[in-house]
């Protein structure tokens, strides 16, 4: 290396370098480091998750410039700039050094230091280096545009491969971020190396006025460029990433549904289990076997490992329980586990009778503190309900899964049990069914299996040892997904809290093929302006020549912009604060269906009375803020077209300052969400009325209900609730079909709300059950009279499909009282009421008793 202190024209040294003196040369390492690092980080936040590489990495094109002009003196100082970038990264990334992420930075900076090398030796015997290299020989150029993307080759090969063979990417993204390296690195070399060298080629006192005049215009042009579309496809990601968050929402209540309808559809098997024991109190073996066996647990109700009956049993009454098994032909039945204890429950009945649930026969359940809490709260409150997870008796130490039961209570016959006392003296057992979780849960994410981890937790809160169910119990803990909710739902007296993670597979169809429209068109005429620029500024001669081909690839990429813009549905616009005038792109005149440009008053009041006058005070209120508090703003709001549509939009705008603090200009974006909007308020729908009947489900039913009694409480306790039950439903199910079925159910609603007022609401809570709340009824009677007109309504005959239909329908009466003014307990009351009727012979109406309240 030679270095002489000489004036300029700075001289070559023998090696082909340029030769400086050794101040100016530390001057122009140090301003290498910075410019690779600085520029290297401004290039890396156009690169998109969870690539690493961006479409263009200005810091390849530096390095190979600076071995060019400064020889193989230049290479360790590529390496530390390199290696102080991807430093940078991963700790930006991770908020720490870890040791692989040290490892892959020196791996890279090695990469780039050997393309460095490669391409500027390569490039200094292919090119003279003197002042000409910038003005105009077109082999030169031609050299240059096919040597590099040949060097580029060698830091995309080594890099990727290195974090391929760390374990950063896997191999099926090897490919394309091995291009995206690539093409970046070609993107850096063909923009930044001849703006390197028109810097720097020639005598020392022009370097200055060549970095003023020809290197500082075409990077501020490009800068400028890459800002617009690194605002631009963040615009579109966002987009995109929303589109997919509601998707992600809507999938995520649906699956929630099928949980509880799943859950729900459950209840009512125990619910005709306890109709068995009503029918006929002394239920034989036999009987319960042909019974439940009628049921097809195994087709129609996936998950349920059985359904059985445990009866309640004293001390005194322990040996005769077991004395009356063994004559059934079970001589080896005990009630376990073993030992003395107050209270029993003894398994005697379960089915289907075979494989595991053998080990369940005389299992004392109420000897488990889990169990026993169900089974109690089952027994005072009279109802279903569900336990806590448990380990079933039945897991034999082989594909064990986390397990829960539900109970519902059976009470002597003819005993009363009105009251809790009187259903802890009156209990007889509990029918009861066994779930395995995994079985349970087969098939409830459909054709979405691949698409979401669904976790499920007993009780509220999300803790390990609480977990149920896993949909990937396998899956790495330390990927953190693109979207996660968590809900919870209570059914039969207890909640489980349910976790639904994104995977992979549904986070990949994130359509981004907007956002790679405006990056691909973006880059493309940034480069082409930058190029420009310095073809401008470094011959005069060449810009003329090159004048008209540069207007048609500008006119090109104009239309590909506006192309892009179309297909985003997003357009750009600018207000000159001074002088009140608008310029837009034609897709804001789309947007907005207005004039174009030319027929069109372009100013801040006409472009403000286009919004929504109900959105425009609130619109012009932002606008004034955000240029007081010299903030950007964001903002949603609506557009009233001249024929009477409405389409919603999503601004998004910042402010332009003097040097003083004026506000000059104000950029912005228009995004036409108007389908995004259609798409939630869908989603709305289906979250509040029910897909089959149109009706409203048990969510809306209930919030009308909250709704209905504090209007009933002003005006003094006017309303009454009517809970049915169809009879004869199951029937036309399983003789005419399901189809048939959901037919009828249709017919039914329909019926229905023609029995009622247009103030009154009919729901479908499940199944065949239905409600209807009646505004304004001040007395009972009047409740009765509708109840009536519904019976009878019902009791005409169904014509589906053909097929002649007769049906019934039960009715449980509740009038809103003081002592019966809270929803939960008016529906109680109803549905007790309800089964009262079924009771009294079906296709009636009971009404509900309301207990008296004692001060």
């Amino acid at each position: 290396m030679t270095i002489k202190n000489t004036p300029s024209p700075a001289p070559m040294s023998q090696s082909g370098s340029i030769t400086v003196s050794r101040p100016i040369e530390w001057m122009l390492f140090l301003l290498l480091i910075v410019a690779y690092v600085v520029s290297g980080k401004l290039g890396m936040s156009l690169a998109l998750e969870p690539g690493y590489a961006s479409p263009i990495f200005p810091p390849a094109g530096i390095a190979i410039a600076a071995v060019f002009l400064l020889g193989g003196r230049a290479l360790p100082w590529v390496f530390v700039g390199s290696l102080l970038l991807n430093g940078w990264i991963d700790y930006s990334s991770h908020h720490e050094f870890g040791r692989v992420g040290v490892i892959a930075a020196v791996v890279i900076a090695f990469a780039s230091m050997l393309q460095a090398a490669v391409g500027g030796l390569t490039l200094r015997r292919a090119i003279n280096i003197s002042a000409d290299t910038t003005s105009g020989n077109i082999q030169h150029i031609l050299r240059f545009l096919l040597l590099a993307p040949l060097i580029c080759l060698v830091s995309a090969s080594i890099s990727v491969s290195g974090l391929w063979l760390l374990g950063i990417i896997d191999a099926a993204n090897f490919s394309i971020n091995w291009g995206s390296w690539w093409l970046g690195d070609t993107f850096g070399v063909v923009v930044m190396f001849p703006l390197v060298l028109s810097a720097f080629i020639g005598p020392k006192a022009l370097w200055p006025s060549r970095v003023l005049t020809i290197t500082a215009p075409a990077l501020l042009v490009l800068s400028s460029g890459l800002v617009a579309v690194y605002f631009m496809q963040n615009a579109a990601m966002h987009s995109a990433h929303r589109i997919q968050l509601d998707d992600f929402g809507a999938q995520s209540r649906i699956i929630t549904l099928r949980i509880e309808q799943r859950l729900e559809a459950y209840e009512q098997v125990l619910r005709g289990v306890r109709g068995l024991y009503i029918a006929s109190p002394h239920v034989k073996r036999d009987e319960f076997h042909d019974y439940v066996s009628t049921l097809d647990l195994a087709k129609y109700y996936p998950g349920i490992q059985g359904v059985g009956f445990s009866t309640w049993v004293t001390p005194q009454k322990k040996a005769d329980l077991i004395g009356a098994i063994h004559e059934e032909g079970f001589p080896q039945f005990k009630i376990y586990p073993l030992g003395e204890r107050s209270e029993y429950s003894a398994i005697i009945y379960l089915e289907p009778f075979s494989g595991r649930n053998l080990k369940a026969f005389g299992y004392d359940m109420y000897s488990e503190s889990v169990r026993r809490a169900a089974m109690q709260q089952s027994r005072d409150q009279n109802r279903v309900v569900m336990s806590g997870k448990v380990r079933l008796v039945q897991e034999d130490g082989r594909d064990e899964q986390a397990g829960f039961l539900m109970y519902l209570p059976v009470y002597r016959e003819g005993s009363p049990h009105a009251t809790a006392q009187e259903r802890r003296a009156n209990i007889v057992g509990w029918v009861y069914a066994v779930f395995r979780m995994n079985d349970l849960m087969q098939g409830i994410l459909g054709e979405q299996g691949d698409n979401f981890d669904l976790e499920i937790y007993d009780g509220e809160g999300v803790r390990s040892k609480n977990q149920m169910y896993d949909t990937f119990a396998t899956h790495n803990p330390d990927i953190t997904p693109l979207f996660s909710v968590t809900r919870q739902i209570e059914t039969a007296g207890h909640v489980w809290t349910i976790k639904l993670d994104s995977m992979p597979l549904y986070e990949q169809k994130i359509d981004t093929s907007r956002v790679s429209i405006i990056r691909i068109s973006g880059l493309v005429m940034s480069l082409l302006l930058a190029l420009m620029v310095w073809q401008l500024a470094s011959g005069r001669s060449r810009a003329l020549k090159l004048a008209q081909l540069m207007t048609s690839e500008l006119r090109k990429s104009r239309r590909q912009l506006i192309e892009a813009q179309r297909l985003a549905k997003t357009g750009s616009w600018s207000l000159d604060i001074e002088s009140n005038t608008f310029s837009w792109s034609d897709e804001i005149s789309r947007i907005f269906e207005i004039a174009p440009v030319a027929d069109f008053d372009l100013s801040y009041d006409a472009f403000l009375n286009v919004i929504h006058p109900e959105d425009r005070a609130r619109v012009d209120e932002t606008f004034k803020e955000s240029i007081e508090s010299h903030k950007p703003y964001n903002i949603e709001h609506r557009l009233l077209l001249p024929d009477g549509r409405i389409k919603f939009v999503h601004e998004n705008v910042e402010t332009l300052y003097d040097e003083d603090g004026p506000a000059l200009s104000l950029i912005g974006t228009v995004q036409d969400i108007t389908e995004q909007k259609q798409a939630q308020d869908q989603v709305e729908w289906l979250a509040h009325y029910d897909m089959l009947t149109n009706l409203p489900n048990r969510a809306l039913f209930f919030d009308r209900l909250r709704q209905g009694l504090a209007q009933a409480k002003r005006n003094r306790w006017s309303l009454a609730l009517l809970y049915m039950d169809l009879d004869g439903f199951k029937s036309v199910n399983d003789t005419l079909g399901h189809h048939v079925g959901d037919l009828l159910l249709v017919a039914v609603a329909e019926r229905l709300t023609q029995c009622i007022r247009e103030t009154d609401t009919v729901s479908r809570l499940g199944g065949d059950e239905f409600t209807v709340i009646l505004n304004g009824m001040q007395k009972t009677e009047d409740a009765i009279v509708v109840a009536q007109k519904i019976i009878q309504a019902i009791s005409l005959p169904f014509n589906l499909e053909g097929h002649e239909v007769h049906i019934g329908i039960s009715i449980g009466v509740a009038h809103c009282t003081e002592n019966a003014s809270k929803e939960d307990v008016l529906v109680k009351i109803a549905d007790r009421a309800m089964y009262a009727a079924k009771l009294a012979g079906k296709n009636t109406y009971h009404v509900g008793f309301i207990p008296p309240v004692f001060s």
